[in-house]
């Protein structure tokens, strides 16, 4: 069984680092070790006879978002419903855009490959929100995922950006130097002696950056090759240098058409690391299908058996029999049988002829599968917190109850204000303005629509309720027992605002009626003298 204890040049290192690699080699335990213990059923591993793996890889977690369509749904549900609308980015509500609200308007336009006529609105999308999007929903596949950034000046891509200066910076490298492996087990030595660490930006080498691409990577794709140590920097253990491969190893097929196969180094100021779920650590995340990987095995087992199962079994079986009155002492003519009985199954001959035969079909039970998918899939919902026709795409309109869809919109925008707002699109404004892309705001805001707005026929139909209980209202005589304030607040669940504007103009209306009414009576009164 592993130590967890501490070695002496941890414990050389203070408290910190201590619990630290305490923390590391407790989760660093074999599993045979605590199924020793009464976390688990000591009679049996239910994992090896379910044929759950014990560590799941990242290639794993990649050919299951490829392959499986509900791994996919799993990895690219909350992406997909956060950035169903585009926030908008604003320095101030003025009405006249400040320069840094242009820049940002027209930073689409410097990412198209040629001339481009293509100019989209507030509510439209662009090529910004679209690699922002597939880095969010990549970046679940795996533990991280992080968004390569070209900009135009002029440096190889392991140098810092142009502009971009670090002092004091203390890299650690995360490859062994032999094998040009990544270092397994790697412990961070903190480095106190480097001196304070500063960032700064000169704003002269930065003026006139433009942005040539991005290109989104999932962590299939991408290898740390270094790890800043300098303690005094706010980037502490965070990576200073990656091995990017833009050919995907699971995608032999391009490699084989031609497509550009290439390895190489890019510092971290050309890059933005996106991690979700993160626990410990800032770096690596919780991959969105780990908690569901074995329902997810699940899913694929039973599909593929009930498919192989329908295959096998939608012919019936042909048990073929000599009469008992031949005897035991009969010679089975067995390729002309099965020639004949190849001609009925593979081709269009719908009869075969035999002789002292008789063939009785076996009958076979088909299960429905879907009863064993539809349990596993609840409980993937219930990881997710997703209501069921949701996590199925069938929703929209009527189908989910008014309640399913509000509660399920504010956990969306829940996320899209605590996570894609702070940890994507802000980090990547940031970015912009250290490398000169984007001029220096004041400050600026993110804000979302909200998702709980009522559609026009949301609006007609309470609209028409509020009509009919109006008007049972009146013609009831509530008002003895009930003010108007009180039934537009409380019963028609309208602001005191909006309540008090309606009895304003009520009142208003009745004197104008009252004189009226006085003008009709003495007019007929008038016409019987």
């Amino acid at each position: 069984m592993n130590s967890i204890n501490p070695t002496p040049a941890s414990m050389a290192l203070g408290d910190d680092f201590v619990v630290n690699e305490m923390i590391q080699n407790f989760y660093a335990l074999k599993r045979e070790d605590l199924t020793q213990k009464d976390l688990f059923d000591p009679r049996r591993d239910i994992d090896k006879e379910c044929g759950w793996p014990v560590y799941i890889t990242n290639l794993e977690y990649k050919l299951l978002y490829d392959r499986n369509p509900i791994a996919n749904r799993v990895i690219s549900l909350m992406p997909s419903e956060c950035w169903v609308t585009q926030p908008e980015v604003y320095e101030n509500k003025e009405e006249d855009p400040t320069e840094f609200e242009e820049a940002w308007k027209a930073l689409p336009s410097q990412l198209s490959s040629g001339n481009s006529w293509y100019q989209p609105g507030n509510s439209e999308g662009n090529k910004i929100w679209s690699k922002l999007h597939q880095l969010d929903e990549i970046s679940g596949i795996c533990s991280f995922g992080i968004l390569f950034i070209g900009f135009d000046d002029g440096l190889p891509y392991y140098e810092s950006v142009l502009g971009v200066e670090e002092i004091n910076s203390a890299p650690q490298s995360a490859v062994d130097e032999t094998s040009k492996e990544p270092i397994k087990n790697l412990q961070l030595v903190a480095n106190s002696e480097s001196g304070v660490y500063k960032l700064t930006t000169n704003v002269e080498k930065t003026e006139g950056r433009k942005l040539t691409f991005l290109r989104p990577l999932p962590e299939t794709q991408v290898q740390i090759e270094s790890y800043e140590t300098n303690i005094s920097s706010p980037r502490y253990g965070k990576p200073t240098s990656y091995l990017l491969d833009l050919t995907e190893a699971a995608d032999t097929a391009h490699a084989a058409q031609g497509a550009p196969v290439s390895s190489f180094s890019v510092h971290w100021s050309r890059v933005l690391h996106v991690a979700e779920k993160t626990v410990t650590s800032e770096v690596f995340g919780t991959p969105r299908a780990q908690q569901v990987f074995n329902n997810l095995l699940n899913i694929r087992k039973i599909s593929g058996s009930g498919s192989e199962g329908y295959w096998s079994n939608a012919f019936p079986i042909i048990n073929f029999g000599t009469h008992p009155q031949l005897g035991a002492d009969v010679t089975l003519d067995r390729d002309n049988l099965k020639a004949e009985m190849d001609a009925v199954y593979n081709k269009l001959k719908r009869y075969i002829a035999t002789s002292g035969l008789v063939a009785d079909p076996i009958q076979l039970d088909i299960k429905d599968p879907t009863p064993f998918i539809d349990i596993e899939i609840e409980q993937i919902c219930i990881k997710e917190g997703v209501p069921k026709r949701i996590f199925l795409g069938s929703e929209r309109g009527e189908l989910a109850s008014s309640q399913d869809a509000r509660a399920w919109n504010k956990r969306v925008m829940l996320r899209q204000k605590m996570y894609v707002s702070v940890e994507i699109i802000s980090e990547f404004i940031d970015v912009m303005i250290q490398s000169g892309v984007l001029p220096e705001p004041e400050s600026f805001s993110i804000e979302w629509p909200d998702l709980n707005n009522q559609t026009e026929t949301e609006k007609v139909d309470i609209g028409l309720k509020r009509t009919e209980a109006m008007s049972k209202y009146v013609l009831g005589g509530a008002g003895e027992i009930m003010t108007e304030f009180s039934f537009y607040t409380l019963i028609l669940g309208l602001s005191d605002e909006d309540a008090q504007t309606i009895i304003e103009e009520n009142d208003a209306e009745e004197p104008e009626e009252e004189e009226e009414d006085i003008r009709l009576t003495l007019t007929k009164g008038q016409d019987d003298e």
